[in-house]
């Protein structure tokens, strides 16, 4: 699980951005993009040319607000909070230069954990996935550095505010990193749903989300300050929602590494006699093919999606970008949204089936 999710559906973006306020989420966007490009800009003078991919930068920058847009919507909403908590634009750029970071540095160590070759750096690819992802680990540790030293010549923040920042964003990722680790061997024990969301996805995509809220809770006055945990909260809503939706897209493949997943959970305790039947042969023997859900588990697979659902309305109310009324057809739109393209039509069925 990173802060990475991309928005698949561009009518759905453009119909969530005009939910959320289309003129402030361009100003944030347009914040967040300049973010990215100056870090990007700030490459040459952490690594050699040797290592650098020119041809990457349009990829992973796009210049078009649009595609920007459904790469990186999650860091630019949480540049769109900040801002309309009244914070100026120049720790909004600190902020988003940040979580910026941050997100690469979660993906790459997601690659590691994962087999995965997510790049949010434009580096040359030529050393194998797990080079480029430790490549990319440390040009983002020095990135953020260089961020940190620049921050405090200008008279933004002291050395010792950064400090704090490094240390609360690094201790988060510690814990995070602790429950990854201890799934390496498999699971041995299912907990319940409600277990799953507390203490499972509340730490591992909850506690990521919550990553964005480090540097401004040591930054901000204390007014602000109560404005950000509430900010917080529904960020940990929408971080836990979104982790459910990688358990529904990659329920086969957690099955082969037996690790925790909400619909392995849902049809252990609360599943039907042949989900249940289904659900033992393929913890024994991990199924081949990658429609279990639609072929044994629909009726767990809904209750997971409901799920997801209500925490991503929850998080949208927090927000308080929309009204209450139109909140929860449009957080079902959202959750089939940011399924990865492989898992689109699994959540469309779903939400269809509701």
């Amino acid at each position: 699980m990173t802060l990475s999710p991309v928005f698949q559906d561009l009518e759905k973006l453009n119909m969530v951005i005009e939910a959320l306020g289309k003129e402030d989420f361009d100003e944030a966007l347009s914040i967040q993009k300049g973010a990215v490009e100056r870090l990007y800009a700030s490459l040459p003078s952490i690594i050699g040319p040797s290592s650098i991919d020119g041809e990457l930068f349009g990829e992973l920058c796009p210049k078009e607000d649009s595609r920007f847009a459904q790469r990186y919507f999650f860091i630019t909403l949480f540049t769109l909070i900040l801002k309309d908590l009244g914070i100026p634009k120049s720790r909004l750029d600190f902020y988003s230069a940040l979580n910026y970071c941050i997100m690469g540095t979660t993906a790459a160590a997601d690659n590691l954990f994962d087999g995965e070759d997510k790049a949010f750096l434009p580096l040359k690819q030529g050393g194998g996935s797990v080079y480029t992802s430790v490549l990319q680990l440390m040009c983002f540790e020095r990135l953020v550095a260089k961020e940190g030293r620049e921050a405090v010549a200008s008279g933004l923040l002291d050395d010792q505010m950064f400090d704090l920042i490094q240390k609360g964003i690094l201790d988060k990722m510690a814990k995070i990193g602790s429950l990854e680790g201890s799934e390496e061997g498999g699971v041995k024990e299912i907990p319940t749903p409600e277990e799953m969301v507390r203490n499972v996805h509340g730490v591992r995509g909850g506690m990521l989300f919550e990553l964005a809220t480090v540097a401004p809770s040591v930054l901000e006055g204390e007014e602000i300050m109560a404005q950000i945990q509430n900010t917080a909260d529904a960020v940990k809503d929408l971080g836990t929602a979104f982790q459910i939706i990688d358990d529904l897209t990659d329920f086969e493949f957690d099955l082969t590494r037996k690790s925790h997943n909400i619909l392995v959970s849902e049809i252990h305790h609360n599943g039907n006699a042949a989900e249940k039947k289904a659900l033992a042969l393929a913890l024994e023997k991990p199924p081949g093919g990658d429609d279990f859900v639609e072929s044994h588990a629909m009726e767990s697979g809904r209750r997971a999606f409901e799920t997801a659902v209500s925490l991503i309305t929850s998080s949208i109310m927090k927000i308080g970008k929309v009204e209450a009324g139109e909140g929860e057809s449009l957080c079902r739109e959202l959750a089939v949204c940011f399924a990865s393209t492989r898992g689109t039509p699994r959540l469309k069925a779903l939400c269809e089936s509701l």
